[in-house]
C-alpha cells in the first residue's frame, strides 16, 4: 500500500548523527527497517569508509538497535549494504522477528526468518500503510529524545 514517493525520503529520517543520517525504510517489509547513510556519498561498497567511520558506523548501529529493541523487541538484526537504486552507499539494517509484532492496528509477520531464508519482500498492497510509516518514524524519535548520547551531536529531525 505504501511506497514512499523520493519527494518525501526526508520524511523518513529520524536524526543526524554528526553527518550519519539515520532512518525508516519507506517500504516496512518487517516493521522497523532502518537505513544508516554514511556522512559522504561515495559508490562502491562500506569498505570504502574510513577507520573512523567504520567505528561510527558501529556506534549508530548500536544505537539504532537498542531503539528498534525498546520500541519493536526484535529477535535478531541483520544489516545489508545497498547502492543499487540510489547510487550512494548507505546501509540497511532489517530487525527479524520470531513471532507477529502489531504496532498501531496494523500486523507485521516476518515470514522469511528462521530457517524460511531471507526477508519476504512484500507486494505493495501488503506493506504498511505511508501514515503508519511516519508513525513509525515519530516513535523512533520519540524514543531517541530520551537517550543520552555522549560520542555524536545528535540532531533529531522534524521535517
Amino acid at each position: 500500500m505504501s511506497i514512499i514517493p523520493k519527494e518525501e525520503w526526508s520524511k523518513l529520517h529520524i536524526a543526524k548523527f554528526d553527518d550519519w543520517t539515520l532512518g525508516v525504510g519507506g517500504n516496512q517489509h518487517v516493521l522497523g527497517w532502518l537505513i544508516i547513510f554514511p556522512p559522504r556519498a561515495f559508490e562502491g561498497s562500506m569498505v570504502h569508509l574510513t577507520d573512523k567511520e567504520m567505528l561510527d558506523f558501529k556506534k549508530i548501529g548500536q544505537i539504532a538497535e537498542d531503539l528498534l529493541k525498546e520500541c519493536f523487541n526484535p529477535d535478531w538484526f541483520n544489516y545489508c549494504q545497498q547502492g543499487n537504486n540510489v547510487k550512494r552507499i548507505h546501509i540497511h539494517l532489517q530487525p527479524r522477528y520470531l513471532s507477529e509484532r502489531v504496532f498501531e492496528g496494523h500486523t507485521f509477520t516476518d515470514e522469511g526468518f528462521i530457517g524460511k531464508g531471507t526477508i519476504r519482500f512484500l507486494n505493495d498492497e501488503n506493506l504498511a500503510p505511508k501514515e503508519l510509516v511516519f508513525k513509525i518514524v515519530q516513535k523512533l524519535r520519540d524514543a531517541l529524545k530520551s537517550k543520552d548520547i555522549k560520542d555524536f551531536k545528535v540532531e533529531i529531525l522534524n521535517n
